[in-house]
């Protein structure tokens, strides 16, 4: 029987649970504390209500704002930690946040690296954290985790670590909700073929131009579907 372990799991930033990223660490989650495991949240202020079954530790208030939570993971957190209280740390959204220094064994969750593909994405403050200081902090974690092969490449092409500590693990797939009639019709939708597109709407970051391109250069038949 496999033994459980005691996981301090970084949530931050949770984005109140509407982000890609807020869903891979709700669904980690789950499947961690299915297996038995031993899990202790750090969350963001303000947001205990999404883990109500969880032993949560609360980053401090004036940690709200997105520059002073980076600065605090960074400068403070690494002398919170303690080896002894926990086996391991999993930062489930390494590509925001950031140890300047590891206590104890760190796997860290890189989902993409879309400042280098996307000009604009962010201000030009955010970039140079996340393209100058990020990475020095991230390369010091024990194991990085590449949710897929592209972003593995991206971090060993940008962040310059090396391939023998980056793991690739595929995001899974939930089982489906059992299928529910009339989704069309309460949407305003004509019954027929549709392309289901899920994002929020975010210029440039989500890429919905590129989307409506590709669509475009679709053959008419297609289109007309």
């Amino acid at each position: 029987m496999q033994s459980s372990r005691k996981i301090l799991v970084d949530c931050i930033p949770y984005d109140r649970g509407k982000s890609g990223i807020s869903v891979y660490t709700r669904e980690v989650l789950r499947e961690l504390a299915a297996s038995g495991q031993n899990l202790t949240l750090l969350i963001e202020p303000d947001v205990e209500e999404f883990f109500p079954e969880f032993t949560c530790i609360r980053a401090p208030r004036w940690t709200r704002r997105p520059a002073f939570s980076m600065l605090w993971h960074l400068l403070v957190l690494p002398f919170l930690l303690r080896r002894k209280q926990f086996d391991f740390l999993l930062i489930t959204a390494a590509n925001r946040r950031a140890l300047a220094f590891y206590p104890l064994p760190t796997i860290g969750v890189v989902h993409d690296l879309a400042q280098y593909h996307i000009p604009g994405k962010y201000s030009r403050l955010r970039m140079f954290y996340l393209k100058k200081l990020l990475p020095f902090f991230v390369r010091k974690a024990q194991q990085i985790v590449a949710v897929s092969h592209s972003t593995a490449a991206d971090l060993r092409n940008y962040w310059k670590v090396p391939a023998e500590r980056i793991q690739v693990c595929y995001n899974g797939v939930s089982d489906l909700p059992p299928e529910r009639g009339g989704w069309c019709a309460g949407h305003r939708l004509e019954p027929g073929k549709y392309i289901l597109y899920v994002s929020r709407i975010e210029h440039p970051g989500k890429n919905h131009i590129t989307l409506l391109k590709a669509f475009e250069s679709l053959p008419e038949e297609l289109q007309r579907e």
